[in-house]
C-alpha cells in the first residue's frame, strides 16, 4: 500500500487547493481545509497538521469546498509548509526548531541527515 501524499491541483474556476493524492486509488482524496467548515468534524491527525501549517501562512482563503489560493507560487508554499509538518511528524526523531523552519522554509536535507 503507497503512502498517500499532499498535491497541488488548479479546480475548474482557476483556484489552487492542495488535496491528498489516492496512490490505491489513483484519485485525489480530501482537500486541505475541509473540516474547517462546522459539518466536516476530523478525526485524522495528520489531515489537522497539514491544514493547520498551510493555513498559519496566511494566505489561503476558505470556501464550502476547503482551503485555496489565487495564485500557483502562494499555493505552493502553502503545500511546502504542509509537507515539511508531515516530514516531521512522521520523523521518529524531535527536530529542532532551525530545522523545522529551514525545512518550511524548502530547505533539502543532505543525504543521510538526521535530527
Amino acid at each position: 500500500m503507497a503512502q498517500e501524499k499532499l498535491v497541488l491541483d488548479e479546480d475548474r474556476h482557476g483556484l489552487f487547493r492542495i488535496f491528498w493524492y489516492l496512490p490505491d486509488e489513483d484519485d485525489l482524496g480530501a482537500c486541505l481545509g475541509d473540516y474547517l467548515l462546522p459539518q466536516q468534524p476530523c478525526e485524522d491527525a495528520e489531515h489537522r497538521l497539514a491544514t493547520e501549517s498551510a493555513k498559519a501562512l496566511n494566505t489561503g482563503e476558505l470556501d464550502t469546498d476547503g482551503l485555496y489560493w489565487y495564485t500557483r507560487s502562494a499555493a505552493s508554499k502553502a503545500l511546502a509548509a504542509a509537507k515539511a509538518a508531515l516530514t516531521i511528524h512522521r520523523s521518529a526523531k524531535p527536530w529542532p526548531e532551525w530545522a523545522k523552519q529551514a525545512l518550511a522554509a524548502g530547505w533539502k536535507a543532505p543525504k543521510g541527515w538526521e535530527p
